[in-house]
């Protein structure tokens, strides 16, 4: 990853506190970062779609479908950090934070598909995009029992439908090709207040409807709070 980041020259777009890299009116010399970077997206979505051919189901839900946060959210720079995501709204503990299965997370299995993903963007910044909105987590789900085929055990993926052997297909690449690119992982000095499993959410916010794909708030968020991911439970950054 981090050969890539250097190929891709990834440090000439994102680092603004080199005065040698301004021009003389302040701006960037490769790349200004907007605001919003939602017609980025789009077009980093539609690449996808046109270089991988997804199943239709998938290909519609990126075209159509902005983002797989599900509260009221806005992006914000946060000082020290960069961008962030910050909630607009109360949300209460169990609270759907975000689902996969809608917006613009897509999957990629094989370490050449990432890269001719990389390669086929029509801009170098997008590449850098992908490295940063990029996270290696495990195909198995703790939560779901594996399912017997013969003698393998695997699950199915519920974003795919394809059939996931441990251990041949124990990872993919998750590339969050949206707003969700933006949300900052719980460190040292923070706690985080969104995770995946349920068990450290405390209740069932989807009786009966399990989603491997979702993540919940682990407590009350106040309007204005930072959103912040505890990834420790499916981010395998060593994978790498």
């Amino acid at each position: 990853r981090d050969q890539l980041w250097d190929e891709y020259r990834c440090n000439d777009y994102f680092h603004y506190d080199d005065p040698d890299k301004l021009n003389g009116d302040g701006t960037h010399l490769l790349f200004q970062r907007p605001d919003n970077h939602t017609d980025i997206f789009y077009r980093m979505r539609q690449t996808f779609v046109d270089t991988f051919q997804p199943h239709s189901t998938i290909a519609q839900r990126l075209l159509t479908e902005t983002s797989a946060i599900q509260v009221p959210y806005q992006v914000q720079n946060i000082p020290e950090k960069g961008f962030g995501l910050l909630s607009t709204a109360n949300i209460s503990k169990g609270d759907l934070i975000y689902d996969a299965r809608h917006g613009g997370q897509v999957r990629l299995y094989q370490g050449r598909d990432f890269r001719r993903f990389m390669h086929v963007l029509p801009e170098p910044y997008m590449a850098c995009l992908v490295l940063q909105c990029s996270t290696v987590e495990s195909t198995f789900n703790h939560q779901v029992p594996p399912q017997t085929d013969g003698d393998q055990n695997y699950q199915v993926d519920p974003a795919t439908g394809r059939k996931l052997f441990r251990p041949r297909d124990g990872g993919y690449i998750a590339v969050d090709i949206d707003d969700g690119c933006f949300a900052n992982g719980a460190s040292l000095d923070d706690n985080g207040n969104v995770d995946e499993d349920e068990r450290n959410v405390g209740n069932s916010p989807l009786p009966g409807a399990h989603c491997t794909d979702c993540d919940y708030a682990t407590r009350d968020i106040q309007a204005g709070e930072e959103l912040i991911w505890s990834y420790g439970d499916y981010s395998y950054p060593k994978a790498w």
